[in-house]
């Protein structure tokens, strides 16, 4: 009798095992592919739904930011270094935002892949308020312009100043690197 109770309740112990085998490997590791075959598939019509979207509501932005960013050949205006337009373009924003510009340094452009980066240092006098609105106008250019570095020149003579009703001390001396960058689409360059 305790033989028989023995057997079966090996044989139960074997079929139970036997049983969570065939499910977990066999079921459950089927159904783990299955998901993750599916979420690829779900991340790439959900990348052909955003870029289809963003063409169907033809962001003008976005456009006019590649068509004037863009070059088809080495000798594009936007390729040059020292753009005339740009440097142009530049002195506007500075006296549409009042800023006492010093100086306009432009460098030697830089390639890197299919982007041309052409630095510009911009040396010039404001405040806090007009070095926002600057910024902001940057952004907002028709030119992809990256700002690498903002440096301020606080000079401890301001602070000293006797006529305190003068706003000039709020005037900093700033110094600010910027690249314009510039997409080729020519593969030789």
């Amino acid at each position: 009798m305790i033989i028989k109770r023995n057997i079966i309740l090996f044989l139960l112990i074997i079929s139970f095992f036997g049983t969570n085998y065939i499910l977990t490997n066999i079921i459950i590791e089927n159904k783990t592919r299955y998901i993750s075959e599916l979420e690829k598939k779900h991340k790439d019509v959900n990348e052909k739904y955003i870029t289809a979207q963003i063409l169907s509501q033809q962001l003008e932005n976005v456009y006019n930011i590649f068509e004037n960013n863009l070059a088809f050949s080495k000798k594009d205006k936007i390729n040059e270094e020292a753009s005339m337009d740009f440097l142009k373009s530049l002195t506007d924003i500075m006296e549409k935002n009042e800023i006492d510009l010093t100086q306009i340094i432009p460098g030697k452009k830089i390639k890197k892949g299919s982007l041309i980066k052409i630095p510009y240092v911009l040396q010039f006098e404001c405040d806090y308020e007009k070095l926002g609105k600057l910024i902001i106008a940057l952004e907002n250019n028709n030119r992809l312009i990256l700002i690498d570095n903002i440096y301020l020149k606080n000079n401890v003579e301001k602070i000293k100043m006797k006529n305190t009703n003068d706003m000039d001390y709020l005037n900093q001396d700033i110094e600010m690197k910027i690249y314009t960058v510039t997409i080729n689409k020519a593969k030789i360059l």
